[in-house]
């Protein structure tokens, strides 16, 4: 459900920038207003209130910060590269294992585990 909202609302971005004339790049900002630019994060964090006060989302309550480290705790116990990772965020692989290293050590020590598993055959 939510994949399906965030591809509609992808295309509705690409649309809105079109017709006033501003070119689209998916490496770009992902919230835009109604007239194509960027909107603030304040705007961003008002609009997810009412959306959970409406409970037009069934997840729990999240701010658009938060997000953003779901986002990236994700990827990586998925097993994206912190380098990767950084660079959706926008940040260095040196800050992602900073700010994300428990879900790094907990690849490493899953990695660890497989290894073992897969000698002992």
């Amino acid at each position: 459900m939510i994949i399906d909202m965030l591809a509609a609302y992808k295309l509705w971005v690409k649309k809105t920038k079109l017709q006033h004339g501003i070119a689209h790049s998916d490496d770009q900002f992902i919230f835009y207003s109604s007239w194509g630019s960027p909107i603030a994060v304040s705007t961003l964090r008002e609009a997810l209130r009412e959306m959970f006060e409406k409970k037009e989302l069934d997840i729990p309550t999240i701010t658009p910060h938060g997000l953003r480290h779901t986002h990236a705790t994700l990827l990586l116990v998925q097993g994206v590269t912190a380098h990767n990772v950084a660079k959706r965020l926008g940040n260095t692989a040196d800050m992602i294992y900073k700010v994300y290293g428990h879900a790094v050590k907990e690849l490493e020590n899953e990695s660890v585990e497989l290894f073992s598993q897969a000698v002992n055959l």
